[in-house]
């Protein structure tokens, strides 16, 4: 971080401001922010305006948000006594300000609600005479009316609030649809409310808290509708989302609150565990929130018989769930009438209220995850083991079991489920996928509750495999589900084994934050002698890719190192480079760089030893950008020996590897100039080098696009390989494109501007119906227009 001492004037003051900005929002973040507004105050009115907005961003993305209000203030003293002192950023952020503050102000039962109002009344003033819509002041008034249970002015101002004219002042789409929903919701409508979040749930619409938020409200209303696999889906997908959030807390309570209330007490209490913190949330409106949803979850564990459970709470001790159901409604009751009190209603308490009598929807909601409840909760989260909150079933005869591979013992078996069983048999010898399907279905319809659940989880686990090879997924699915709840009865290393079989069956769909809990739950269960290191070794790889698809790469990182080291004494060494490649591509994106090289330089050497030559090229290709701000001359070499590699292997590669490595290798060892946007070399001789890979790297993919080339195994295109015998001509046409422009490019700034302006207008008869400004097109007129600041070129 930069010294504080270093912040003199505008340009030091700005370098803080963007260096904190880049921190992750949270407590160090708003520290460091008011340290700078202290420092701009001395510079001057316009530097600490600048720092105050800042500090109020950063307040606003921390679990107190109310504190925003005292820099707040002095924004507004500034801004009456010059709004000269704004530039057009500050002026937005200083109109945006007033709805942070007044939905902060709601937060706090200690701010009168006259005062509210009277803030309510000035922000409307000030937005129409800078000329704004009233369209936030309305949906801010809105908040106010709901809150304090004034139904009919709500009603009135949320009408008048949807038929105001948007503007910039507007919240985004996001998040009004998110609180239309939510009256929707208070009104009493579930269907009217999951259709007003259907665009985000969809996916349409977006912000920095949507979809989090609308995941965790959509939950119960989609379990009371019917809807069990969006709930499901949207727990799995919107926990992980805000898990780690100090803004989000009571949007991680809607998520226990669903888990207690839909079978899955052992997952509400490991979640509740997970973050003890929570307990001492600064705001008032979530402590209560945190208090409430913790009371609905001890309450049902004393009505499960488990009144005595030691569990984790506040004051850093442990309870028993009696001792702390009676706290936590204490507290809710506490703080709800704090609220009342202030909003001279009931309406805070009354919503307090319904939420502790709400009583379990379904008995049980298949989640994928541990559904035991342990016999002591540490700080750290639940772990397995103890008694179950689902019964078993019955008498366990007929004695019908079978392990994680599907072997059967047959003992005193009914008539209807033996005949099942043989003609699963002789199914299986056959491998008519039919046969077994039927076969399974049959034993599992039969043999009912009173088999053992071992037996039933493992026959549920077969059949989702054999859905599977059939292809019908949603199926295969469901019954992966089903094999997990029972095997988390009866058997550790099977439900291990059916977690991951679910969680494969999830990413085959596309779901992988659905898939990343379910593997988080498996992975410290899974056991390379008993599970195999395949299993052990893809659970954790699948884990990478899910943390990858998030953004998480030192995550990802972690998970695709511990497959890495399972797979080294493999036989087959091409898992152990595809995993090692990954895990230097996660390295990089999460800035460790010197573990990243050696990463690419295990994965090149591994891949060429397993004779894949063109992952070999890439690894090089990839380690090159890599260390390329650090060493461009390594980097250089780097590309020098991936071209080595095409020219060796052209047969097997194609003329497509290498032009697209020789464009790599030309952009890598070059930078646009940010004053004029033309390209520079980055040492002695780059430019020129430069130029002579593009020009080859153009004349290849050209003959690659008049046939007199093939692209042989693959071509790339947008850095990934397209296999086949043929590449597109699309794809063709692209990578010359490419080529062709960045030849141009480079010959502009060497002289060559007759070339330049000829290669552009090839491209631009290649892409006649591509519109103006649209790459290539624009590209193609940037050097145009280059040129003719250079003179013209001859016809």
């Amino acid at each position: 971080m930069t010294s504080m001492d270093a912040i003199v004037d505008n340009a030091t003051l700005r370098a803080a401001i963007h260096e904190n900005q880049d921190r992750p929002g949270g407590s160090a973040q708003v520290v460091a922010a008011e340290e700078i507004a202290e420092r701009a105050a001395a510079i001057g009115e316009q530097a600490h305006v600048e720092a105050l907005v800042h500090l109020i961003r950063s307040h606003y993305n921390t679990d107190e948000p109310e504190r925003m209000l005292v820099p707040f203030a002095t924004l507004v003293r500034l801004w009456d006594e010059n709004p000269g002192w704004f530039d057009d950023w500050d002026t937005h952020a200083f109109f945006w300000a007033f709805k942070w503050a007044t939905s902060d102000m709601l937060k706090i039962p200690g701010v009168p609600l006259r005062a509210i109002e009277d803030w309510l009344a000035q922000m409307d003033r000030r937005y129409r005479a800078a000329g704004h819509t009233p369209r936030a002041p309305l949906a801010y008034e809105f908040a106010v009316a709901s809150h304090i249970g004034d139904k009919d002015r709500a009603q009135r101002v949320f009408d008048a609030w949807l038929a105001a004219e948007r503007d910039q002042m507007s919240d985004c789409q996001a998040c009004e649809v998110s609180d239309e929903g939510d009256w929707r919701l208070d009104c009493g409508d579930d269907a009217a409310a999951l259709r007003a979040w259907a665009p985000v749930l969809a996916g349409d619409l977006t912000c920095a808290e949507e979809p989090h938020r609308i995941l965790a409200k959509s939950l119960l209303p989609l379990v009371r509708e019917g809807r069990i696999d969006e709930a499901r889906a949207n727990h799995l997908r919107g926990y992980g989302m805000i898990r780690d959030s100090e803004k989000l807390v009571s949007t991680a309570m809607l998520h226990i609150e669903f888990c207690t209330l839909t079978g899955n007490e052992a997952r509400a209490l490991e979640l509740l565990a997970e973050r003890p913190a929570r307990f001492e949330a600064d705001t008032a409106d979530t402590r209560m929130d945190v208090f409430t949803t913790t009371a609905v979850l001890m309450e049902r564990l004393i009505a499960l018989g488990r009144g005595d459970l030691l569990v984790p709470g506040p004051r850093g001790r442990s309870w028993t769930a009696q001792e702390l159901s009676e706290h936590a409604r204490s507290e809710a009751s506490r703080l709800a009438a704090l609220f009342d009190e202030r909003n001279g209603t009931s309406a805070v308490g009354d919503r307090m209220r319904e939420s502790l009598a709400r009583r379990p929807l379904v008995a049980r909601l298949r989640l994928g995850l541990r559904s035991v409840l342990p016999d002591e909760v540490s700080p750290e989260g639940a772990s397995p083991g103890g008694v179950t909150t689902e019964e078993a079933g019955g008498p366990q005869q007929p004695d019908v079991t079978a392990g994680p591979q599907g072997e059967t013992e047959k003992g005193d078996i009914p008539g209807e489920v033996s005949q099942a069983l043989g003609r699963l048999e002789k199914a299986v010898a056959e491998d008519d996928l039919n046969g077994m399907r039927s076969a399974l279905t049959e034993a599992l319809d039969h043999a009912g509750t009173t088999a053992s659940v071992g037996w039933r989880a493992a026959m549920h686990l077969n059949l989702s495999t054999v859905l599977h090879r059939s292809g019908e997924l949603a199926p295969a699915t469901h019954h992966a589900f089903e094999s997990v709840a029972l095997a988390d009865l009866d058997d550790t290393t099977l439900a291990a084994a059916a977690r991951c079989r679910l969680a494969a069956l999830l990413l085959q769909q596309q779901r992988s934050s659905e898939a990343a809990p379910v593997l988080e739950q498996a992975i410290p269960d899974l056991d390379a002698a008993r599970h195999g290191e395949e299993m052990v070794a893809s659970a954790h790889q699948w884990l990478g890719d899910c943390h990858a698809e998030r953004g998480a790469h030192a995550d990802a990182a972690r998970e695709y190192l511990a497959a890495t080291q399972l797979t080294e004494t493999w036989d087959d060494q091409e898992r152990h480079a595809q995993l090692a490649r990954q895990a230097a591509d996660a390295l990089g994106r999460a800035g460790r760089l010197s573990e990243a090289a050696a990463a690419y330089r295990r994965a090149t050497t591994l891949w060429e030893s397993v004779g894949q030559t063109d992952e070999h090229v890439r690894s090089l290709r990839a380690h090159a950008w890599l260390i390329r701000a650090d060493d461009i001359e390594q980097a250089s070499h780097l590309m020098l020996d991936a071209t080595r590699v095409c020219e060796e292997h052209t047969a097997d590669l194609g003329t497509g590897v290498l032009a697209e490595t020789l464009f790599q290798h030309a952009r890598l060892v070059t930078h646009d100039d940010t004053a004029d946007g033309r390209s520079t070399g980055l040492f002695p001789g780059a430019l020129e080098l430069a130029v002579t890979r593009a020009d080859r790297a153009e004349v290849l993919a050209r003959a690659m696009r008049d046939g007199e080339a093939e692209g042989r195994r693959s071509v790339e295109h947008g850095g990934e390989h397209h296999e086949g015998a043929e590449p597109s001509p699309a794809t063709v046409l692209d990578l010359w494109a490419r080529t062709a422009l960045l030849a141009g490019e480079l010959a502009l700034v060497t002289g060559g501007t007759d070339r330049a302006v000829s290669l552009a207008q090839d491209v631009e008869r290649a892409y006649p119906e591509t519109p103006e400004g649209d790459w290539p097109r624009g590209y193609c007129g940037w050097i145009r227009s280059e040129a003719g600041r250079e003179g013209p070129a001859r016809p």
